[in-house]
């Protein structure tokens, strides 16, 4: 490599960051046989919104093992995750509204109103889950934040009474701010392995056009580097390299991808859609990995936007959940097979042990609008969940009276972080006190 590319690279503010290696942590960094697993470091909030098809009466619909889970065992991770059952999607206002927005605070979305300079209208709602972890160090980036699509506005009804902001966000860093997803997996590679600006650089877009890698410009640091280390974290370094490459690798071929043509249905052709995600997902777990960062959400759709997700799904995912619950089983299928792969690549690099991520949806039925039993994962690694378990946080899961508050779920999970709270959420969907049975007894 060129010492002018080298400079060009240093130029446009382009990073390596390596993983943490035992060889670098000093003699004594490895924890002894004997001692206790260390406390969960790391959160992701994962969210897809409309239910899943056919959660009539807060049934399971194809929300099970044999549906749009499947995919969970085929890869190997059934027995990382808890299914739970009997809780509710928050809707005290429009449930895509509040039930989005608050899916991780639980909260109750209201507004709040300036009068001063001039009058203002605002959101409100609650500090997120990922926030408090992230709260925990400091770390170069604060949390990342993975989207698909932003919705400008809905209509006069409803956005003249509450934000069109809700239904964009499952990240809140406190009770008035909102945090926007990043949709441009370019923009989010910026981010970690740049500058650490939300704003995808073009010079890593004129790399990426061009199938080059970042690792090209700093192969002989690289190689300096590799000499430093024991030959026990040389194929830690190899993984780390192979992981920066197939996130590359993503992005191209969301760059490539074709959504104008029809393709017949079944096809493997990927799609820009989920090429993003399986970029932005690698992307999270890489800045797991070097401890750039300790939280993350990420969102598979924001659930009213007429934007499709797949060329065999040509409609929006809020027109299906109405109208074509077969075509909303391919779309549920297709974001299951994502957050697979999201814990496949978690378990891979021996960090699904330190994680927990919570993935729901704020509804069930999503032509009823229903709130009963809520399609809800917890998924890690180690003794503290009932892993491979299917839960219930009540028997009377068809009753929305019955069904428990997320917050109960979020308050068992608190300690697992070192976090102390005596509760969690407001008024109706506040933490009860009770165990939400997702920890072993």
């Amino acid at each position: 490599m060129s010492h002018s590319r080298r400079r060009i690279l240093r130029w446009l503010g382009i990073s390596l960051t390596l993983p943490m290696l035992e060889s670098t942590l000093g003699r004594n960094s490895a924890r002894a046989a004997d001692e206790p697993p260390p406390k969960k470091k790391r959160f992701i909030g994962a969210f897809f919104p409309d239910g899943a098809a056919e959660m009539v009466g807060g049934a399971f619909g194809d929300f099970t093992y044999d549906g749009a889970l499947r995919v969970l065992a085929d890869r190997g991770v059934k027995e990382n995750v808890v299914l739970a059952r009997g809780f509710r999607g928050q809707s005290n206002y429009d449930i895509h509204w509040s039930g989005t927005a608050a899916f991780l605070s639980c909260n109750e979305c209201g507004s709040f109103t300036i009068a001063a300079p001039s009058p203002y209208a605002g959101e409100r709602c609650g500090k997120t889950f990922d926030q408090y972890v992230a709260d925990l160090e400091r770390t170069k980036i604060r949390s990342l934040h993975a989207g698909w699509h932003s919705v400008s506005g809905w209509d006069e009804g409803h956005d003249s009474v509450i934000s069109i902001r809700y239904v964009n966000s499952v990240a809140w860093r406190d009770e008035r701010g909102p945090i926007q997803n990043t949709v441009d997996p370019r923009a989010m590679f910026t981010q970690v392995f740049g500058d650490g600006t939300l704003v995808a650089d073009p010079h890593i877009q004129y790399l990426l056009n061009r199938k080059k890698s970042v690792l090209d410009g700093v192969v002989d640091q690289l190689k300096t580097f590799r000499n430093t280390i024991s030959a026990a974290d040389k194929p830690k370094m190899d993984a780390y390299e192979t992981g920066i490459r197939e996130v590359e690798a993503e992005i191209v071929a969301g760059m490539e991808a074709n959504t104008c043509e029809a393709q017949a249905p079944g096809t493997t052709d990927p799609s820009v859609y989920i090429s993003n995600f399986k970029a932005m997902q690698k992307i999270i777990v890489r800045s797991f990995q070097c401890n750039l960062t300790r939280a993350a959400t990420i969102m598979y759709h924001e659930g009213i936007g007429d934007n499709s997700v797949h060329p065999t799904a040509p409609m929006a995912q809020h027109h299906y959940a109405h109208n074509d619950w077969e075509s909303l089983r391919i779309v549920s299928r297709i974001q299951m097979a994502l957050f697979a792969d999201l814990l496949v690549d978690l378990k891979n690099v021996g960090l699904l042990e330190e994680t927990i991520v919570v993935l729901g949806s704020n509804m069930s039925d999503g032509k009823l609008h229903d709130p009963r039993n809520i399609p809800l994962l917890v998924a890690s690694a180690g003794p503290e969940l009932q892993l491979g378990q299917e839960i219930y946080g009540t028997p009377e899961y068809t009753k929305e009276d019955k069904c428990r508050n997320l917050a109960d779920l979020y308050m068992d999970l608190f300690p697992l972080f070192g976090i102390a709270k005596s509760s969690y959420g407001e008024n109706n969907y506040a933490s009860t006190g009770r165990p939400s049975n997702v920890l072993k007894p």
